[in-house]
């Protein structure tokens, strides 16, 4: 290599690849067996898992992320293994019967069974929700909640409230359990624009109202009922904006809440993967983040980077943001066709009493990992 040259990049396996994490962590000479954990399914476009998993190092653990569970089989640790599931709602992605679904289920059942025994693995679930977003299959989905609650090792909760929601829903508790909350997202995104360059660059009025869907695009998430909602609202609110943008995950979705905003000045319909630099100028420039979804879901990440860009948010009193009222955020009742436009109607920026510094403190990223990681102590063994 010549001087000043970059040294080539290696391609290497798995098994060096984990090799080369054993040895590192265990350099550090902590007097313990160094950890794995197993993260699936991988989600990099969040940063949930990577700020959840900032303090691994320091608690003994190197981080794995698998996006197919067939991954499993490439596994081989000598330390304490953990498998910390997300999210189960992909193994229905290719499926197209019920049948064909609970054996996909069950081949997964199968992959932990196998590694549970090669690895000695103990198995964690983070509670996102109650059943999958969408989920066509809730028979199948409830059998499987079940089941990983009863033979999991533990369950992460992101609030102390959810364990009873979850005994509620399914009728048995884990077996262990502990509470991490969701972080919020300060480290992980720019954010040096102030409002006026923010509004600019979206050719926004600096006088406008603006409201702001930040968010995949898909059903579950009332696009259609927050355009309705907004078309009641403007016609008292002629300041009111709405920008709706975000990943386009459902196509036939897309379309469809594109011609239900076609010609509607006060509307913009941005459906696109925002790059992390861009985040910052939609929520410096929003005056609130309207969440217009309620359902199965524990906790809301849209919420959580709302709160991050001190940007107030409009969402029902659902279960996914009943926590944060803790900070003076104001949700509305979700009953009756109207309560969405009266919530936008009635929204004064200015208003807002959220104490971001009191939820700053709350989900902080450090102290949030920390809890995450002393949870899991028990299972190392």
């Amino acid at each position: 290599m010549k001087p000043g040259e970059a040294p080539a990049i290696v391609p290497c396996g798995r098994s060096e690849a984990l090799a080369r994490k054993y040895s590192e962590l265990a350099a550090l000479g902590t007097g313990q067996l160094p950890g794995l954990l197993i993260c699936w399914p991988t989600a990099r476009a969040n940063k949930f898992q990577s700020l959840l998993y900032r303090r691994a190092e320091t608690h003994g653990f190197a981080v794995e992320r698998i996006v197919k569970l067939e991954e499993l089989d490439e596994i081989y640790w000598p330390g304490p293994v953990i498998f910390h599931a997300h999210w189960f709602g992909p193994l229905a992605n290719k499926v197209e019967t019920e049948s064909e679904y609970r054996q996909v289920v069950e081949n997964a059942l199968q992959s932990f069974d196998a590694l549970r025994r090669r690895t000695g693995a103990k198995f964690v679930w983070t509670a996102h929700n109650t059943i999958p977003h969408g989920s066509r299959y809730p028979e199948v989905d409830t059998e499987l909640r079940r089941r990983i609650i009863a033979d999991f090792d533990a369950v992460h909760f992101m609030d102390e409230s959810h364990a009873a929601l979850l005994e509620e829903a399914f009728g048995l508790g884990p077996r262990h359990a502990f509470v991490a909350r969701h972080p919020h997202y300060d480290p992980a995104h720019a954010d040096h624009l102030e409002r006026s360059e923010a509004r600019e660059t979206l050719g926004i009025d600096p006088g406008a109202t603006l409201l702001l869907f930040f968010g995949s695009i898909q059903r579950y998430k009332g696009l259609n009922r927050l355009i309705a909602a907004f078309a009641e609202a403007s016609k008292t609110r002629p300041d009111l904006r709405l920008v709706i943008t975000g990943i386009p995950s459902d196509a036939d979705y897309v379309a469809e809440v594109g011609d239900a905003v076609a010609g509607v000045n006060a509307v913009r319909f941005l459906p696109y993967k925002v790059p992390d630099d861009e985040i910052q100028r939609y929520f410096r420039a929003a005056d609130a983040a309207v969440l217009p979804y309620s359902g199965e879901q524990l906790n809301s990440g849209a919420a959580m980077l709302a709160l991050s860009f001190d940007c107030p948010i409009i969402a029902p009193r659902a279960q996914a943001f009943a926590a944060l009222e803790r900070f003076n955020v104001t949700l509305y009742a979700d009953t009756g066709e109207h309560a969405l436009a009266r919530a936008l109607a009635g929204f004064e920026h200015r208003s807002s009493t959220i104490d971001f510094a009191a939820f700053r403190e709350a989900h902080d990223p450090v102290n949030v990992s920390d809890a995450f990681f002393k949870g899991l102590e028990p299972l190392k063994g």
